[in-house]
């Protein structure tokens, strides 16, 4: 996350999160293939993942325009997608205009459904020079309007300000209430996020560092009000070369994952994890371990045939 980059308020605490996420995966098989045309003016995203662990099996399917200029300062784009665990579809249109002042303007109008239940949102973007907000109404078919949501954000030198609001029709209650300030610079990120909303209320406290071109670091607290419970995480990420990286991880609970993870060929790689409860050390049925195997490739079709060969 670059300091020079104006970030909405869902992003604040991007760089943190994605060391704290990926975290280790056990008896899992993916495959995921990207088409596109030489042009980039069309992809479709296919993917399917298995867990040997169990009888659940999903695979996913997304297909996109991305924006087409059509003159004036206005894009085009469209994109839809199924989930298959999720039983979901979706689809979404938007406009992108920028003015000559440097103001730029996004629509997006997305159709979801699920459970045979149909819902549509409509959600507007703005940005111009160190501001960004948004605003989205959700709609449900049948129904009246079921909720809205906005966001603002507020560049200040190496600062960023912002809050967030959902608002729930039906319940008549807020579940999301954010206000947030991060610090960001070229490697190191602050962020400090409080929430007062009736799905969670609390903060939450974040640090990402790029010690060296190799090795990342993370921490996190989460302090929940309603519960009285604290969350902290720690990680640390460490590229041994350009082909393997190894991940360790730590909470208050006193567990602990390792994951190791090596690309075999391009597109291709294997990991290793392990975890364990450090404070559970006499029960077997705590402690994992386990590998997973992806399989990822981008490109054209021929260039995507061409590749299997080699593979195969």
């Amino acid at each position: 996350m670059s300091g020079e980059e104006l970030n909405s308020f869902s992003e604040f605490s991007e760089a943190a999160t994605k060391v704290l996420a990926d975290g280790v995966e056990f008896g899992r098989a993916k495959v995921n293939f990207n088409f596109s045309d030489p042009g980039k003016r069309f992809s479709i995203n296919s993917g399917c993942a298995v867990a040997t662990d169990s009888s659940n099996a999903s695979h996913s399917i997304n297909s996109s325009f991305p924006y087409i200029d059509v003159g004036h300062g206005k894009r085009f784009g469209y994109s839809s997608g199924y989930v298959s665990d999720a039983n979901a579809k979706t689809k979404s249109l938007a406009l992108e205009t920028a003015t000559a002042g440097g103001t730029v303007l996004k629509g997006n109008l997305s159709t979801r459904e699920f459970c045979n239940v149909y819902s549509f949102q409509v959600a507007m973007a703005a940005k111009h020079k160190n501001y960004h907000g948004t605003l989205g109404l959700d709609v449900e078919v049948g129904q009246k309007c079921t909720g809205f949501s906005g966001s603002y954000a507020h560049k200040l030198g190496p600062c960023l300000f912002g809050g967030q609001v959902a608002y729930d029709h039906p319940s008549m209650s807020c579940p999301d209430r954010q206000l947030g300030v991060s610090y960001l610079e070229e490697d190191f990120t602050a962020t400090a996020a409080f929430n007062m909303g009736t799905d969670f209320q609390g903060y939450r406290l974040s640090l990402h560092q790029h010690v060296s071109e190799r090795i990342q670091c993370a921490a996190q607290l989460i302090r929940n009000f309603g519960s009285s419970s604290t969350a902290m995480t720690l990680a640390t990420d460490y590229s041994i070369n350009d082909v393997s990286s190894c991940k360790i991880k730590l909470d208050n609970g006193s567990d602990v994952a390792v994951s190791y993870k090596r690309q075999l060929e391009p597109g291709v790689s294997l990991s290793a994890g392990a975890l364990f409860g450090l404070q559970r050390l006499s029960q077997p049925a705590i402690h994992r371990i386990g590998v997973s195997l992806s399989f990822e490739a981008e490109g054209t079709p021929d260039y995507l045939l061409t590749m299997m060969r080699g593979l195969l």
